[in-house]
This record gives structure tokens, C-alpha cells and sequence, in this order.
């Protein structure tokens, strides 16, 4: 079964934005990670993160929690 791109999902823009931020990876990287066109396409993304999460209430919830994961992945990895 084929899925189809949900126009205006806020995946994109989290996991660019996570991306970004605990993965330390440039627009051009996560553009190839998340199989955007440019990096200046992960760019708008990242920007549009902030509407996003102003809009969707759920994600607004969640965010928290998947920051502290990721922090505490990041951590890991740096003491390895």
C-alpha cells in the first residue's frame, strides 16, 4: 500500500526542528534524512515548527517529553 504526503503534517517540522536541534545536522543533511528537496526546504520547515506547535494542541503535550528523551539519548552518547 502506497501512502500518500499528508500536506501541512507536523511531522516534517518536529523532526526537522529535533533534527536540528539534538542532532546537530545542517539543512542540507536533514533535508537528505527526511527526503525534503533543499536544505532551504528543512529550513522553512524548522521555521514553520513554531505554527505548528501553536496550532496542535497534542504535540504541544508531547513536546516535553520527546525534548527529555532526546536529551537523554544526547547525554549518553556524549559520555560513551
Amino acid at each position: 500500500m502506497v501512502q500518500k504526503k499528508k500536506r501541512k503534517s507536523g511531522l516534517r517540522p518536529l523532526a526537522a526542528k529535533m533534527l536540528s536541534k539534538y542532532g546537530e545536522l545542517t539543512n542540507r543533511k536533514i533535508a537528505e534524512v527526511l527526503n525534503i528537496r533543499s536544505g532551504a526546504a528543512a529550513g522553512r520547515a524548522i521555521l514553520r515548527f513554531g505554527k505548528v506547535l501553536e496550532s496542535n494542541r497534542k504535540l504541544k503535550i508531547l513536546l516535553p517529553e520527546i525534548e527529555n528523551k532526546l536529551a537523554e539519548k544526547a547525554t549518553v552518547s556524549v559520555k560513551c
